[in-house]
């Protein structure tokens, strides 16, 4: 009678362990395809972080104080994108003074250029001067469905300031060059 048992449940295990190495081998191509699309577009890059030396910036701009689903978040954006494309050599520049928590907080956000456009349709530009002799400069240049978070760059940004013996303005602008490449600048404190 125990010998029927062995033989009955053995040849359970045996089917078992075919559908296991099946099921393992399917993961494994699964995770593997996806580890691959994620090297692919850029996902493993780390942002390249650099101390410059000309720590000051102008950016001529607006200011938005609201929520992230308020139209004119989106009025704001639409109106500076577009002197950024009228204006030569200009970039965009974000500087989120009070970042949201979610979609109804109350966030705070500077949408501007670095360069004074020659035609400004709707009423002056606000001036956004920021002085220092050094900043600290991450690059990210990477697919934006991998780009990483601010928070994973602005901790990069300290720990790199930190190594170097620098204390930062605590204000960290984003220079949009297009959809897969941002420049975070983060002021250095004069000594």
């Amino acid at each position: 009678m125990s010998s029927f048992r062995v033989e009955w449940a053995s040849g359970i295990c045996f089917s078992d362990i075919g559908k296991m190495k099946k099921a393992l081998l399917f993961a494994f191509f699964v995770i593997l395809l996806a580890w691959v699309g994620l090297y692919y577009l850029g996902g493993f890059k780390e942002p390249e972080i650099s101390l410059e030396e000309n720590g000051s910036m102008e950016l001529y701009g607006i200011y938005f104080k609201g929520t992230p689903q308020d139209e004119a978040l989106k009025e704001t954006f639409d109106q500076v994108i577009g002197l950024v494309q009228q204006t030569e050599g200009a970039s965009l520049h974000t500087w989120y003074q009070v970042e949201p928590a979610g979609k109804r907080d109350t966030m705070e956000v500077f949408v501007g250029l670095d360069k004074y456009p020659a035609i400004i349709e709707g009423g002056a530009l606000d001036t956004l001067s920021l002085s220092g002799d050094q900043c600290i400069v991450a690059r990210i240049q990477t697919n934006p469905w991998v780009m990483p978070g601010p928070e994973k760059v602005k901790s990069k940004i300290e720990a790199f300031a930190q190594a170097e013996g620098k204390v930062l303005q605590g204000i960290f602008i984003d220079r949009i060059i297009g959809e897969d490449f941002v420049e975070v600048f983060a002021p250095v404190k004069k000594p």
